[in-house]
C-alpha cells in the first residue's frame, strides 16, 4: 500500500481479533468497525438506485458494488451484524413478492452471519478455523457495564461530552486497563447527556425516519426501502459501536430528506 505513513492510516491490524490473515481495513476512517457501518449503508442505498443504473453506468455501478463487498469482508466489522439482520428482511420482502426459495435462503444466512458475529463480539473465544487460530477480546460487555455506572453518576442531564465513558480490561492487551468510549451509541448517548439528551435525539431521529418511510400503507418505493434499511443497519449497529457522532450517519439523514421530496418513485 506504499509508503509506511499511508499503510498506517488505512489499515488497523488485529485490534480485538488476533489470527486474522490479513490487517484489518480501515480507510479513512478511525477503525475498521466506523467503515464497514459507510459500507453497508452506501450498498444500501447503490441498491436503492440500481434499476435506474444502465449501459456504463451499470458497469460502474457492479464494480462500486464489488469494491464495497471486498472492503466490507476486509474490515472483519461488527457491521456484519448489520448485514444480517437487513439479510433477513430483505429475504422477508423477498418472500412477499413470490420468491419464496431465494427469500428463504436470504432469511437463513442473514440469522446465521448475524449470530455468529454477535458471539464473536460478546464471548471471549480462542479456537482455530480451517488452519487459522482466532482469538477475540470481546471487550464490548464489560466496557457496557462500565458506562452503565457512568449513566449512574447523573441518569438525568449525564455526565457531559466526554470521549470515554468506561475502563475496561483488554485480555488481548495483556489485561491492561484503558479508557473506552461506551461501544454503544445508546448507552454514549445516555451516558453524556442523560435520559433528557437520549430523549431529544430518539424524536429527532423518529421524526425523519417517519417523514422518510412512514406511508407503509400506501407501498413504499425502492429508494424508501434502502434508505429504511440503511436506517436500520445504522440502528443495529449501534448496538455495538458509538456512532452518534459519525458523519455518514449524519449524511444519511440528509439522504432520507432528499429521498422524502424526490419526484422519482
Amino acid at each position: 500500500l506504499g509508503p509506511d505513513i499511508l499503510r498506517h492510516r488505512v489499515l488497523a491490524g488485529g485490534t480485538g481479533i488476533l489470527g486474522l490473515p490479513f490487517p484489518r481495513l480501515s480507510g479513512t476512517f478511525l477503525h475498521p468497525n466506523m467503515l464497514g457501518d459507510y459500507l453497508v449503508v452506501s450498498a444500501l442505498l447503490l441498491w436503492g438506485r440500481w434499476p435506474e443504473w444502465t449501459d456504463g453506468a451499470r458497469a460502474v455501478a457492479v464494480a462500486l458494488a464489488i469494491a464495497m463487498g471486498l472492503g466490507l469482508a476486509l474490515t472483519a466489522a461488527t457491521a456484519w451484524v448489520a448485514v444480517g439482520v437487513v439479510a433477513v428482511l430483505l429475504g422477508r420482502r423477498m418472500s412477499r413478492e413470490g420468491r419464496w426459495a431465494w427469500g428463504g435462503a436470504l432469511r437463513v444466512v442473514g440469522v446465521v452471519v448475524a449470530g455468529a458475529v454477535f458471539l464473536l463480539l460478546v464471548l471471549p473465544l480462542d479456537f482455530g478455523l480451517l488452519r487459522l487460530h482466532l482469538t477475540t477480546g470481546a471487550i464490548r460487555p464489560a466496557i457496557w457495564q462500565s458506562s452503565l455506572a457512568a449513566v449512574g453518576q447523573n441518569p438525568l442531564l449525564g455526565v457531559g461530552a466526554a470521549p470515554y465513558l468506561a475502563e475496561a480490561a483488554d485480555r488481548l492487551q495483556g489485561g491492561t486497563l484503558g479508557l473506552w468510549d461506551a461501544h454503544n451509541a445508546y448507552l454514549s448517548i445516555l451516558g453524556q447527556f442523560g435520559v433528557v439528551g437520549l430523549a431529544l435525539a430518539g424524536v429527532g431521529v423518529w421524526w425523519i425516519v417517519v417523514e422518510t418511510v412512514g406511508d407503509v400503507g400506501r407501498g413504499l418505493s425502492r429508494a424508501q426501502v434502502a434508505v429504511g434499511l440503511a436506517f436500520v443497519a445504522v440502528a443495529v449497529n449501534g448496538l455495538f459501536l458509538a456512532s452518534e457522532d459519525l458523519r455518514h450517519v449524519w449524511g444519511l439523514m440528509g439522504v432520507a430528506g432528499m429521498v422524502r421530496g424526490s419526484p422519482y418513485p
